[in-house]
């Protein structure tokens, strides 16, 4: 059972299905059909990562807790040194 939504892509069709579905022509006549999706997966979207797997797998992974930890210390220090005055002075209501 294939349920359809008026005016509604489903994101799995491609692109020839689209025009079809429309009612337009593709460049071929509608009878290309190409495999290419017309979204791209979402894990194309992220970045490379920095080291590649060789390397996390030698010591990689304690650089990256390192730089988390040192981060949640900055921003520890941030919000005592700013937010937490702010929101004192907030709540005296000067």
């Amino acid at each position: 059972m294939h349920i359809t939504f008026p005016g509604r892509i489903l994101l799995n069709k491609t692109l020839s299905d689209q025009s079809a579905d429309r009612g337009g022509d593709s460049s071929s006549g509608g009878k290309n059909k190409t495999q290419e999706p017309c979204v791209r997966p979402a894990i194309t979207q992220f970045p490379e990562p920095l080291m590649d797997k060789a390397a996390r797998q030698k010591g990689g992974l304690v650089i990256h807790i390192f730089t988390a930890v040192y981060m949640f210390m900055g921003l520890a220090i941030v919000c005592d040194d700013y937010f937490v005055p702010a929101l004192d002075k907030l709540a005296e209501g000067e």
